[in-house]
This record gives C-alpha cells, structure tokens and sequence, in this order.
C-alpha cells in the first residue's frame, strides 16, 4: 500500500506543481494579454477611423460629381446666351440699317417736297450722318 499511496501522492504533487506553473505562465502572459487586446483595440479604431476617411472622401465625391454638373450646365447656359446675344445683335444691325434707310427715304421725300428751304439743308446733313456739327451715330 505504501507504493499506492507514493504513487498517488507523486500525482497530487504533479497537479499542484501544474498549476503553480499555470499561474506563474499565466502572470508571465498577462502583460501580452494586455499587449495583444491593445493591438486588437488600436486595430478597431484604425477600422473605424478609416470607414470614417472613406465616408468624407465619398461625400467630397458627390459634391465635386454635382459641382462639375452644375459647371457643366453653366457653360451650356452660358453658351446659348451668347449665341442669343449674338443672334440680337444681328437682328438690332438689321432693324439699324432698315430704319436708317426708312429715314433716309422719308427725309429725302422731305426734301424733295420743299426744295431750297432751310429744312432742305437740315435733311441733307442728316442724310450725310452730320447733324449740327455733330457725328450722328447709326
């Protein structure tokens, strides 16, 4: 019996020594623990730190997307507005030149109605594009 109780003895002996070495394994590996649960929180924040960065740069994206939209359709605008404007000038030469000649022809008609007379003279300067010393402009 004394062989049997050596024996089981030596077992009680080896299962505290184990965990007398789990514990001390266990302080020794605390301060990794430690290390390797701030890894894993700084890598969670970098995470969400970048999801953030990705969302602003989204949010720029759409709003350079609608600003070249709108720039876009300015120059569209812009561009019929100067075809407008140029298409105004046109017609504005046009109404120049046909009132200008409409005048010259009423006042030709004028002057040909009363021949000599001081008016006659007044007509002939506004016909040659002189009115009283003065560039009439057309």
């Amino acid at each position: 019996m004394e062989e049997g109780t050596k024996g089981s003895g030596r077992r009680r002996d080896t299962g505290r020594s184990s965990r007398t070495r789990a514990r001390r394994d266990f302080h020794r590996r605390s301060p990794i623990a430690e290390l390797v649960q701030e890894i894993s929180l700084a890598s969670k924040q970098q995470v969400r730190g970048t999801e953030g960065v990705a969302h602003a740069m989204q949010i720029i994206s759409n709003i350079t997307r609608q600003t070249s939209q709108g720039t876009r359709g300015t120059w569209r605008r812009s561009a019929s507005f100067v075809k407008l404007s140029d298409q105004l000038n046109e017609a504005l030469a046009q109404f120049r030149a046909i009132n200008k000649q409409a005048t010259a022809m009423l006042l030709r008609k004028y002057r040909a109605a009363r021949p000599g007379s001081r008016s006659a003279v007044a007509v002939d300067d506004f016909c040659s594009g002189q009115r009283r010393g003065r560039n009439v402009e057309t």
